[in-house]
């Protein structure tokens, strides 16, 4: 699908493809600079983490609520199912 450019957006995405400034990137040159930026992965990592945590916790949660609901006699097959959801 084509993306539906604003006029705003086309000329700024021409005046960045006039100056490229993918090609004056150098990154870090000095070894402290180096060792500082190969740090960055940890970041990411530490986000992906927490997102996967945060996920099990959800599931984790709604597990104990299935639970407490079969406890009660309810049938729960839709729920498991997902077809209640759209």
């Amino acid at each position: 699908m084509a993306r539906d450019w604003t006029p705003e957006a086309r000329q700024r995405r021409e005046l960045i493809a006039g100056w490229q400034p993918w090609k004056h990137s150098t990154g870090a040159k000095t070894a402290a600079g180096k060792a500082i930026v190969s740090q960055n992965v940890k970041v990411g990592q530490a986000k992906r983490q927490a997102a996967i945590d945060q996920a099990r916790a959800q599931i984790e949660s709604l597990q104990a609520k299935v639970r407490k609901l079969r406890t009660r006699g309810a049938d729960v097959s839709g729920l498991l199912s997902g077809k209640n959801h759209p």
